[in-house]
């Protein structure tokens, strides 16, 4: 190894020239397939990125990246058991019992996927992160990496107990797969819950529903209660709440004063204490601000009957309309004057 090989221990005395470095950890013995070290979880997370494609090293394939950072946790909860480890890169220490196979079609070097090697190049040539062997001496590409493959079989560096090694070449955190209650969408670590079937979504609470079916049945235009439309109308209709197009309406307000334009909008609104009758017109309510002493409008005058109904009174012929003391209201045939209280007002 280059930067890694200055930092190998000495050999302990009593290790055997096969290759074989023997040490202890998990309770267990152990053997060091690629080092000095007797560091058998960092040699295993060297075997991960080797095991892996070039496009997963390089961070172009997020899948397989992902498997890089499973195999490296993987790695921090084995238990290890005695192995045999040879000089040119040979197995991993034996793991937990299971069958592997090995990976080499179209390999010429690196790791098999199983803890073996897919073989050796000869002098003048390296093994490159596709398992060639290439002609030459490989030049590391380290700088700014604490971790990961230097592009000629060996690391920038080795991440420590817990951590992973990105595809930035950045010691991170192992990521932990969130899926608790998830059906499907992100686990939060680049991969998935699970997918949906084919007829339905995946919603924002990771929960498989039953995709919107469109309902146009008998419709020209409008919502088709899935966010779509039904259509649109030609340039001057309009769409109804039934979903048909109308053609183009013209407001009608001649002669009024309030109501219905007949297109939906309004012709005008009424004073407050007023309403609008069926002909257009504002009418008080009751009599509104007219009481039963009255007012006088002019030459008219105007008083709240006991039906709450407005009366007048045409003074023209019987001047003037002003307050009349005796009957304590407004009448004609007055001389013009207001109530001397100024309870009741003149004006109308």
């Amino acid at each position: 190894m280059h930067d890694a090989q200055g930092r190998r221990r000495q050999r302990r005395q009593g290790d055997q020239d096969t290759g074989t470095k023997s040490g202890t950890g998990a309770g267990t013995s152990y053997t060091c397939p690629y080092s000095d070290t007797c560091e058998p979880k960092e040699d295993c997370h060297a075997q991960c990125v080797t095991a892996a494609s070039c496009d997963a090293v390089l961070g172009k394939d997020a899948a397989g990246a992902q498997k890089i950072a499973k195999c490296k946790a993987d790695c921090d909860s084995k238990k290890w058991d005695v192995g045999t480890a040879k000089p040119d890169g040979g197995p991993l220490p034996k793991q937990d019992k299971g069958t592997c196979k090995p990976k080499c079609d179209g390999k010429q070097c690196g790791g098999d996927g199983c803890g073996g090697s897919c073989g050796k190049c000869g002098s003048g040539h390296f093994c490159n992160p596709a398992g060639q062997c290439e002609p030459g001496v490989c030049k590391p590409k380290c700088a700014g990496k604490e971790c990961g493959p230097d592009g000629c079989g060996e690391l920038c560096g080795k991440c420590g107990g817990g951590d992973s090694c990105n595809t930035q070449g950045k010691c991170v955190p192992s990521c932990q797969p969130s899926c608790s209650g998830k059906q499907c969408g992100d686990n939060g670590c680049g991969g998935s819950c699970g997918t949906c079937g084919p007829n339905d979504n995946c919603n924002t609470q990771n929960q498989c529903v039953p995709k919107c079916q469109p309902s146009c049945s008998g419709k020209q235009c409008g919502d088709n209660g899935c966010g779509g439309t039904c259509g649109t109308c030609p340039s001057g209709d309009t769409c109804d709440a039934g979903g048909k197009c109308l053609p183009g309406c013209v407001p009608s307000c001649s002669g009024k004063q309030c109501g219905d334009n007949g297109c939906g909008g309004s012709c005008g609104t009424c004073p407050s204490g007023d309403t609008c009758n069926a002909t257009g017109q504002c009418e008080a309510v009751g009599c509104g601000t007219i009481s039963y002493e009255g007012c006088c409008n002019g030459t008219t005058v105007k008083y709240c009957d006991s039906s709450k109904t407005i009366k007048t009174i045409d003074c023209s012929k019987n001047p003037s309309c002003g307050w009349s003391a005796g009957g304590g209201v407004y009448d004609c045939g007055t001389t013009g004057g207001s109530d001397p209280s100024g309870k009741h007002p003149k004006g109308c």
